[in-house]
């Protein structure tokens, strides 16, 4: 597990529409000792990972502007963005939109409704492995 002053350092940006779900993100996140951004709409994310790049992105896939697989789907095609780690946090759970998010890039899948240990479980997998082999930056 990352020590305290390193998992500060790490920055996540979530894009989620839901506020309550927003905010339960970023208290778990924020207890965890995480940086933690957020961003409502895809179009507000993207200017987000444009201007500063976290080091994790949590993506749901149903946006009051588009769908966060297509979305997905623009940030591997991005040279700079490629190697992000990207978590889908989604209330589709069925076995195709699990498969749907791997195809288009995914690292890692939640559904909703989701406990505090399941996403903190996979956000420490995720950004463990992306900075033990420097995959990232």
């Amino acid at each position: 597990m990352a020590n305290q002053k390193f998992k500060t350092r790490l920055r996540i940006l979530a894009i989620e529409d839901d506020p309550g779900i927003q905010t339960n993100i970023e208290l778990q996140l924020q207890a965890a000792g995480y940086a933690f951004e957020s961003a409502m709409t895809i179009e507000d994310g993207r200017g987000a990972l444009q201007s500063n790049p976290p080091d994790l992105l949590i993506l749901d896939i149903m946006l009051p502007d588009g769908n966060g697989l297509d979305f997905l789907e623009e940030i591997r095609g991005n040279t700079e963005l490629c190697n992000l780690p990207v978590l889908i946090f989604t209330a589709l759970n069925s076995g195709f939109d699990v498969d749907s998010g791997a195809v288009y890039g995914s690292n890692a899948y939640i559904t909703k409704p989701f406990r505090a240990e399941r996403l903190l479980a996979a956000v420490e997998q995720l950004l463990s492995k992306t900075h033990a082999t420097g995959a990232h930056h």
